[in-house]
């Protein structure tokens, strides 16, 4: 294969990955205020969109104030903004068409759809009563798409390429979405900050990974940070946790090395020696134990360890 057309079906996956994931970011900050505490207020929820996003500074040189209807035209269409919705699945389609022939039509036709979808709402003025069909029809049109990837092409290098891009993009994002808010909680006023409020932000947060259910099921008890850092960073079951993707990552970068040569310097042992560190962490490891910036530190180094393991595999295998 063309390491062009790897290139493209690498970031195709990485693009529909994360468009998705801001999509169901947005949606539950935007409505989860509808019945949040007093002390969380519709601003910090729209900020916690940007921040999440990375464009949080590109929006203030644009719009100077946080509102609903910015926010979520910045955020959601605007196709200047590399960092919105519309964008990542402009790109991801753009990156599928440059290697049309080496995917199925039926996942093609899926993402040409999603696409066109979202160029519908970037032409007309959205009222806020739509927002939320937006938002969800975008995450259902998503999976859509990654189910017809996942069941009609052939586990080939093809599959391979994508299935490391899409796994590898949702570990990043999740650890992003956990980052964000711990940002959250620290910009709240700390008279405000009581137990029952911080708890409501980490399960916003759970609700945004589409696992808060489960978490009550697993753990039989009130949701708290100790345990969203212990699901959605080292549950190995959970197809959303951090390690569970970074296992499918080194997986398929593994079977893409059929000769298993590798040496220090390569993806595929800083991919395995990171998981490893992951597989053999445990519950009294996240615990904070009164240090409230152990878990931010370990997640930014988590994050640049995954943005590596992204530069790493692109310099071996698609260059």
């Amino acid at each position: 294969m063309l390491s062009r057309i790897a290139n493209n079906i690498f970031w195709m996956g990485r693009y529909i990955e994360r468009g998705e994931h801001l999509a169901r970011y947005s949606r539950e900050q935007y409505f989860s205020t509808l019945d949040a505490p007093i002390a969380i207020n519709k601003k910090m929820a729209l900020s916690s969109i940007l921040r999440m996003s990375g464009a949080y500074d590109d929006y203030l040189e644009k719009y100077k104030t946080v509102t609903s209807e910015n926010v979520f035209d910045f955020s959601a269409k605007d196709p200047g903004n590399l960092a919105s919705i519309h964008s990542c699945i402009k790109i991801a389609r753009e990156n599928a068409r440059s290697a049309r022939y080496k995917l199925s039509a039926e996942a093609y036709e899926a993402l040409n759809k999603l696409y066109h979808f979202s160029n519908k709402f970037i032409q007309q003025k959205v009222p806020e009563e739509q927002w939320y069909e937006y938002y969800q029809s975008i995450i259902n049109d998503t999976y859509i798409t990654k189910g017809f990837i996942t069941n009609t092409l052939m586990r080939d290098e093809v599959w391979l390429i994508i299935n490391t891009g899409v796994h590898l993009e949702k570990a990043i994002q999740v650890n992003r979405m956990i980052l964000t808010k711990y940002q959250d909680i620290n910009h709240l006023d700390k008279e405000k900050l009581i137990t029952p409020v911080e708890n409501y932000f980490w399960g916003n947060l759970l609700k945004s990974t589409d696992c808060l259910d489960i978490v009550r099921r697993v753990y039989k008890c009130d949701v708290s940070k100790d345990v969203v850092m212990d699901f959605l960073v080292l549950n190995k079951n959970f197809p959303k946790s951090i390690l569970h993707n970074l296992q499918s990552v080194n997986r398929s970068i593994n079977r893409l090395n059929p000769s298993k040569r590798t040496n220090i310097h390569s993806v595929e042992f800083f991919g395995g020696k990171l998981e490893a560190q992951l597989k053999y962490m445990t519950f009294d490891d996240i615990k904070e134990n009164g240090n409230p910036k152990k878990n931010i530190e370990l997640l930014k180094t988590l994050l640049d360890k995954l943005y590596k393991i992204a530069d790493l595999f692109e310099k071996q295998y698609l260059t």
